[in-house]
């Protein structure tokens, strides 16, 4: 009668379920923390050209600025513009013919030390009504 106990209990083997849960929630973890690291990137939008055989449009060269009009203050108060003596209303003939001769220009005021910075100032701020924004106080280093 043994023999007949242990072919019954041999016939069935013992099946673990723990082990094989363990594995497979392993490998679903393992996808779970792919998947969110993977869709967390952010792709680069890039717009492809449409044809390739197509002309290549090279920008359009601009023309440099032209060189701003200097306007200088010296210590008695007489002003100068490339370094030549002017008149104020020369000076607001000179302002009007270059803003009005380029769009892009500037005009820069640049004053002695000695002046007094309120009429300094107050020069800039006639010279501002003729330019408006194209017109500011240039500063130079001392060295």
């Amino acid at each position: 009668m043994r023999l007949r106990s242990r072919q019954q209990e041999s016939s069935l083997p013992p099946v673990n379920l723990i082990p094989m849960l363990n594995v497979m929630l392993g490998v679903l973890a393992f996808f779970v923390i792919i998947t969110m690291t993977l869709g967390s990137q952010r792709g680069l939008e890039v717009q492809l050209p449409a044809d390739a055989d197509a002309p290549v449009q090279q920008p359009e060269e601009e023309e440099p600025p032209p060189p701003p009009l200097i306007v200088s203050l010296g210590s008695q108060g007489e002003i100068l513009v490339d370094d030549q003596p002017v008149s104020a209303a020369q000076l607001e003939q000179r302002i009007q013919e270059y803003l009005g001769a380029s769009e892009d220009g500037l005009v820069y005021l640049t004053a002695s030390r000695q002046m007094p910075y309120q009429e300094v100032l107050a020069f800039l701020l006639d010279m501002k009504e003729l330019g408006g924004d194209r017109v500011s106080l240039a500063i130079e280093e001392s060295s």
